[in-house]
């Protein structure tokens, strides 16, 4: 198909073409950027007065917005600087999760100040998700974020990479939520303190994770918070069955150089 036109491409945002535009838009070059993200900062550029709803307008927008960011990740990063304006947009921080380097990891780190909650949290999520540990220092401060999202994955990031220095933020956090909201931070309390060879603290209801260590290629199969019995799937480790040691809840797959491990909470202590 010939070269689409921003207009040509705006149009067709939340349509049946809207896939094959996005790619032939997304193929012109990286002087796309700009003018992509000049239209996402005009919001009625977006609208049509057609059938699309708004919802599927958004979608196919985000995704234009993901390909021009994978494809000119330079290009992206500094049109991003340029325009401050677009860091008040969700969908441009979680674009940034896909651009390599140090930069993308500064401007990310620096939008966990933003004065919105949904950006900040966009901005942690994508620190976590490309296993950022640089963020590890700021976990314990954002479990007094106003933002319930933004502490909740603080609490997975503090599972992950916290340090006993932050055992005494979690106990204070665990302390304030309501009692069904304490699984992940008493998680995250635990697996720290087998990390630091640490007792667990007195108001830690005792030890209740079940980690398994494996090596090799390792496909998880059920999705986080799934419930399992001993000996049902969790997957393959080289096309191996992996089963579940205990009755439990999937918490959590980590993975480094060596191990992968897999994390339950066992129903019965």
């Amino acid at each position: 198909m010939p070269e689409p036109s921003l207009s040509t491409l705006l149009a067709a945002l939340g349509g049946l073409d809207a896939a094959s535009t996005i790619a032939a838009y997304c193929a012109r070059g990286p002087a796309g950027v700009r003018e992509f993200l000049a239209a996402l900062l005009s919001e009625n550029r977006l609208a049509t007065a057609r059938g699309p709803s708004r919802r599927a307008i958004e979608n196919d927008a985000y995704a234009c917005l993901m390909q021009l960011a994978e494809r000119y990740p330079q290009t992206f990063l500094g049109e991003v600087r340029e325009q401050s304006a677009t860091l008040d947009r969700a969908d441009v921080v979680s674009a940034l999760a896909s651009v390599p380097g140090a930069d993308a990891v500064a401007i990310l780190l620096a939008a966990l100040g933003h004065r919105k909650g949904t950006i900040r949290w966009h901005a942690l999520y994508a620190l976590l998700s490309r296993g950022q540990v640089e963020v590890a220092p700021r976990l314990a401060k954002l479990l007094l974020d106003r933002d319930g999202a933004v502490r909740e994955t603080a609490v997975e990031g503090l599972r992950r990479w916290g340090t006993a220095d932050d055992l005494p933020a979690l106990v204070a956090y665990t302390a304030r939520v309501a009692t069904h909201d304490r699984n992940a931070p008493l998680d995250a309390i635990e697996t720290i303190c087998v990390r630091a060879g640490r007792p667990l603290p007195a108001a830690h209801p005792g030890a209740r994770l079940e980690v398994v260590a494996v090596r090799g290629q390792v496909t998880i199969e059920v999705p986080r918070s799934a419930l399992v019995s001993a000996g049902d799937p969790l997957g393959t480790v080289d096309g191996t069955p992996l089963l579940a040691p205990c009755d439990g809840v999937f918490i959590a797959v980590d993975r480094d150089s060596e191990h992968t491990r897999v994390t339950l909470r066992r129903l019965v202590p």
